[in-house]
């Protein structure tokens, strides 16, 4: 381990002379390697403003002290205006062609404008421990992969009415919407005598960039969100509340914290920013008595709010 450190001070001219064959020897007995690197300074610009990463050091893994791996520490700074529900990053070293050959992980939750955390933040998850593969002669860089901050989007139901309270009413049904983070939830009326039958096979959801969508709903499991699925019939008089969810939004992560989830119907700020004056739809075929009628509910997204 600290052979490894004593190479990459070399490597990153931290202003040490390279020793003769007979004072390497000597300095195996007499004295010890550095245990820390420098690195400089960087600023990162996201879509919105930066974030500095300051007292950048690589050195030995103090969890790991005798393993070959090291870490790297220091602080980042959210220089922007809003607070980020997280942030995603990477740091990369590179040799002297500038090829990558180590990546770490860098992600920090909750972190409000001028707060600074440890790029070490047990709490973010964020643990950037590596094992140098090559010579990182190349230098050092930080690269910003994107982040989410709590965004609320305000929504006008266009088609077949115009609505700001994203509701419908007609002489069968009356509907009413809500947007969740992941989901399209709604509450129907069966206004008629007779049942009303959601085939949950022909409804579809329609991104803001006009893909159609294949559709879950509450109550599917996740594993059978692209599988065929029964109607769901409401009877006269009766209500049925329930949530629209693209079926191939839903998503399987491995390892120990992975599990089955959902991508977001919109995507946060600062990309989500991006979303207004866009709009999506829900197309929702109805049997009515034994009778098809086919519903396209068409929302604009009047606002972007974080």
């Amino acid at each position: 381990m600290k052979s490894r450190l004593f190479g990459l001070v070399v490597l990153f001219s931290c202003l040490l002379l390279s020793p003769t064959a007979g004072a390497q020897k000597k300095k195996q007995k007499t004295s010890q390697a550095p245990t820390s690197v420098a690195l400089p300074d960087q600023e990162i610009q996201t879509e919105i403003g930066p974030f500095a990463f300051r007292n950048l050091v690589l050195g030995q893994n103090p969890l790991f002290r005798y393993t070959e791996s090291l870490i790297l520490d220091g602080m980042v700074i959210n220089g922007t205006q809003k607070t980020w529900r997280v942030a995603y990053f990477e740091g990369q070293f590179l040799n002297s062609g500038g090829a990558v050959v180590e990546r770490v992980h860098l992600s920090y939750v909750q972190i409000a404008p001028g707060n600074a955390k440890p790029l070490s933040d047990i709490q973010s998850l964020s643990l950037p421990v590596m094992f140098l593969n090559g010579s990182p002669d190349g230098g050092f860089r930080i690269v910003y992969l994107g982040g989410e901050i709590d965004t609320t989007f305000r929504l006008q139901l266009t088609k077949p009415i115009e609505s700001e309270s994203l509701s419908v009413e007609d002489a069968n049904i009356a509907i009413l919407f809500s947007l969740a983070n992941t989901s399209v939830g709604f509450a129907l009326q069966n206004k008629t005598d007779g049942p009303i039958k959601i085939d949950w096979n022909q409804v579809s959801f329609i991104d803001p960039q006009g893909t159609s969508h294949n559709v879950t709903h509450e109550g599917v499991k996740y594993t059978d969100a692209n599988s065929s699925k029964p109607p769901t019939v409401i009877p006269p008089t009766a209500k049925a509340v329930d949530s629209i969810v693209p079926a191939d939004y839903v998503y399987f992560t491995s390892g120990e914290h992975g599990g089955w989830s959902t991508h977001y119907i919109l995507p946060r700020a600062p990309v989500g920013a991006s979303m207004k004056g866009k709009s999506f739809s829900v197309y929702m075929p109805l049997e009515i008595n034994g009778t098809g009628k086919n519903y396209l509910f068409t929302f604009r997204i009047a606002d972007v709010l974080y």
